[in-house]
Formats: structure tokens, sequence, C-alpha cells
């Protein structure tokens, strides 16, 4: 698969590596001041990504031994260079995290009102 065949309208190149499994390359966009809230024409933004990164990795322990899908063994195999990632952004994806878990609860209240 080529580098630009499953670009979305709006990507950043944040988002194209993120997308390609390059937490190296995210890395350094970000210590270059690549944005983290942009959105594409899919209402993807690299917060998210990452964070959803975060959140399957988490999901997956160190030695764990669930079958996993393709796209999850990728992001399995870089864990270190995630964790590098995720170590960058901890207050942002802090924040991030905190954000939703607000707007969560605040949707259950207004649901069970």
């Amino acid at each position: 698969m080529a580098l630009f065949d499953r670009v979305v309208d709006g990507d950043t190149m944040l988002l194209v590596a993120l997308r390609h499994y390059d937490p190296q390359c995210a890395t350094a966009l970000i210590k270059q001041g690549a944005s983290l809230t942009l959105s594409n024409s899919c209402n993807e933004n690299p917060l998210q990504v990452i964070f959803d990164a975060m959140a399957i990795l988490r999901l997956h322990p160190v030695g764990d031994t669930q079958e996993v899908s393709q796209a999850e063994s990728r992001l399995l195999y870089l864990r270190a260079e995630y964790e590098e990632l995720f170590s960058t952004l901890h207050k942002e994806l802090a924040a991030f995290h905190d954000k939703q878990k607000a707007e969560a609860e605040g949707e259950l209240r207004h649901l069970y009102q």
C-alpha cells in the first residue's frame, strides 16, 4: 500500500503518520509543533487517534496471549515507540481523558434524569 492510499480529505501529516503506525514520525512532528486538535473531514484528530492507540495497548499488557487484529498487532509490535509518544503527551492525554470522562458523565446524567 502506497503512503497516500489511505489519506482522508483534510489529513495532516501527523494523522498520516499515525494511520501508518509510525509513532517515531508522529513524535517528531509533535515536537516540531504539529497540531493535536486539527480534525480531518471525518472528524478525526490526532489526540483521539493517539488516545485510542493508548487504550488498545493498555488492554493488551506485555505478555498477553490474546488473539489480536492485524492493526492491533502493529501497535503491539511498536509498543516502546508508542510509549515514548504517550510520555511526550502525558499532560495532553490526561486532559483529553478528563474531558471525555466529563462528557460521558454528563450524557449519562441527562439520560437517567
